[in-house]
């Protein structure tokens, strides 16, 4: 028996080829379900009829398979293999713009690419990873763990580091299935993530069971079956209701100026040809009877004062035009003493009379593009100064126009990828807006997967919030998106074209409106919950402790606390170097206080490397940032020195 105990414990150990081939084919399925174009064959996406989403419902199965008898470090392992294989695919682009566009030399364009993707993907390789644990450790079913904790880590993903990067969440991958994708509106993208991983989850442990010879997960099994029969009829019932016969139409152009990312870097010197060249397309969207003309993001050449009352004249005025362009305000800086300009990427509401009667300035900001985010700020500088000098909108509202004959609505403005936040499109709908408008500029990813992706994200938008959604980008693809996701006016990508479409004034209530990602949020209250106790173990209140680990326990609770009470405040939630902190925060203060509620090896290790990685990474900052970053290397060598000097006195689990 010992003999064959130390064979298996081997056999979880020992590294082979399926360990590597099986994850990185679970990257390829779920990377493929989602839009994908290969420029030498096609600038459309290699499946046209967008059934390739269904890969999302078996995508993971191989991942999930092998996690079932590995170790948690060969978990970890093939977790990151796999959503570093999903991103690197789906996000490859991110080289295009750098290299291509921005210049840069593709070694540091494919780093950067790594990083990104390494930083992100790290949510779902701590959910895999930890629903294995739990599901070790508690004997519970694996895929009813990693369900919830994936979720979770799809959802934290959303709003975590540099102000979060939710692209290619496998909920995405249903925007191109319309019966799957009506659920959004009841429980949001989070509860499709959900859906598709439990799903994968089941058929993992259904194919587990079948290999050595164990009883079927028959609650699984049901579960997963009874959601997707519900999801089928309810997507079914809901595009057979669909009925807007009755709803005032109006005309809605979409100007795609389709100007080269070349010329617009140096727009300054192009800037009568941008133009003029926008002048003809206003002149013919008005020709056309557009009640409402919209330009892509930053279209308008040259930079204008957040204080000016008009623009000069744009061509055939329409009751309506939203213009796309960089605002500037001068504002005192505190720490210089002196004024300093501040750039808004902005849109722009002129009336008929090219008057502007409102102004949104885009509150969520691409990071190292327009804002370079914490704590690079000191280390950027000294690189590339003046870096990111873009000020973050205010507020996020909506604005009312004038749509001709149909009066006045209010409608809701985002600019570039601020629409593939969810919780952006739900506020402005449940303030009112009854049409929702995205102004974007695409050309930085040329011929790639990134335009139809983005577009297929507002899809999935205009379900969860039931409205009409206009999408205007430079170089495609522009369309109108109903609230069944279905994209019935586009362009092509690089086409030089005005789209004026009818789009009824319709809008609808839906479930997910009400209540949010309200899924997401309980399985990331259960992943908490479960961490913790994982971590600290089933008798933990029957071991002795040391007063002074019930000291450190409290200090790292009341961390993750005091975190979340300082960052809720208003004036935080449109700073995007707010979210980091937090998630930091709550990260070190929940394993400091769980590692020191544990009193064993397992945690021991964890409190090791918790201060082993402040350490360094706080010395590395504090020498770009100030002292203060000295404070906190100082207190993770405080934690190693903790860890390692009471090994001894440690249990194991």
């Amino acid at each position: 028996m010992p003999n064959s105990k130390s064979q298996a414990r081997e056999e979880r150990t020992r590294l082979s080829f399926r360990h590597i081939f099986w994850p990185i084919l679970s990257g390829l399925l779920v990377a493929l379900s989602q839009p994908f174009v290969i420029e030498a064959i096609s600038t459309k996406p290699l499946d046209a009829s967008g059934l390739s989403g269904l890969l999302a419902l078996v995508g993971y199965v191989p991942l999930f398979v092998l996690a079932q008898g590995a170790t948690i470090k060969r978990v970890a392992f093939m977790s990151l293999l796999t959503i570093m294989t999903q991103l690197m695919v789906i996000i490859y682009w991110i080289v295009i713009a750098l290299h291509v566009f921005g210049k840069v030399g593709v070694p540091f364009s494919v780093f950067t690419l790594s990083v990104l993707c390494l930083t992100f993907g790290s949510f779902f390789v701590a959910a895999v990873t930890a629903a294995r644990s739990f599901s070790m450790r508690f004997s519970w079913p694996f895929w009813a763990c990693v369900a919830p904790f994936v979720t979770a880590g799809e959802y934290l993903r959303n709003y975590g580091f540099f102000g979060g990067f939710p692209w290619g969440s496998i909920g995405y991958s249903f925007s191109t299935v319309p019966l799957l994708l009506q659920m959004s509106s009841l429980v949001g993208v989070y509860g499709l993530v959900f859906l598709a991983v439990l799903i994968n989850g089941v058929v993992a442990q259904v194919i587990v069971a079948k290999q050595k010879k164990h009883k079927q997960p028959i609650v699984g099994i049901a579960l997963a079956s009874g959601l997707s029969i519900f999801a089928v009829a309810f997507g079914a019932y809901r595009l057979k209701t669909f009925d807007v016969s009755a709803a005032k139409k109006i005309q809605v152009a979409l100007l795609q100026g389709n100007i080269e990312q070349g010329i617009k870097n140096k727009s300054e010197l192009h800037a009568q040809y941008i133009l003029d060249k926008f002048r003809r397309q206003q002149d013919e969207a008005v020709g056309k009877g557009a009640e409402i003309v919209i330009w892509p993001e930053a279209s308008l050449p040259s930079r204008i004062s957040v204080n000016a009352q008009a623009l000069v004249h744009l061509g055939l005025p329409a009751p309506t035009t939203i213009a796309g362009g960089v605002m500037t305000e001068q504002k005192f800086d505190e720490l210089t003493g002196t004024m300093k300009n501040i750039f808004y990427n902005s849109a722009i509401v002129l009336d008929d009379h090219f008057d502007i009667k409102g102004l949104y300035h885009k509150t969520h900001l691409v990071p190292f593009g327009e804002y370079v985010p914490w704590p690079f700020k000191g280390l950027v500088n000294k690189v590339v100064p003046g870096m990111g000098a873009f000020g973050v909108g205010s507020d996020i509202k909506p604005l009312k126009v004038s749509l001709g004959s149909a009066g006045e609505e209010y409608v809701g403005l985002t600019i570039c990828y601020e629409g593939v936040f969810p919780e952006i499109s739900r506020s402005l709908a449940r303030q009112g807006a009854n049409f929702l408008i995205n102004m974007t500029n695409d050309a930085w990813y040329g011929v790639s997967s990134a335009p139809y992706q983005h577009l297929s994200m507002y899809a999935m938008r205009a379900v969860e919030t039931g409205r009409y959604f206009a999408r205007a980008t430079n170089t495609g693809v522009s369309g109108i998106i109903n609230p069944r996701g279905y994209i019935y006016g586009h362009t092509e990508l690089y086409e030089d074209r005005v789209l004026v479409v009818d789009v009824p004034l319709y809008s609808e209530p839906t479930v997910y409106l009400f209540i949010g990602d309200l899924l997401a949020q309980l399985c990331l209250l259960f992943s908490v919950l479960a961490l913790v106790f994982s971590m600290v173990g089933k008798d933990v209140f029957m071991r002795r402790r040391h007063p002074f680990e019930w000291a450190l326990a409290a200090i790292g609770f009341g961390t993750v606390a005091a975190a979340i009470f300082h960052f809720s405040d208003a004036q935080f939630q449109l700073v995007e170097s707010a979210t980091t902190q937090m998630t930091l925060l709550v990260l070190v203060g929940l394993l400091v206080g769980m590692a020191a509620l544990s009193g064993t090896q397992h945690g021991r290790m964890t409190l090791f490397w918790t201060g082993l990685v402040l350490a360094l990474l706080s010395a590395f900052f504090s020498i770009f940032n100030g002292v203060h970053f000295l404070f906190a290397s100082a207190l993770g060598a405080v934690l190693c020195a903790i860890s390692w000097l009471r090994r001894q006195e440690y249990t194991r689990l």
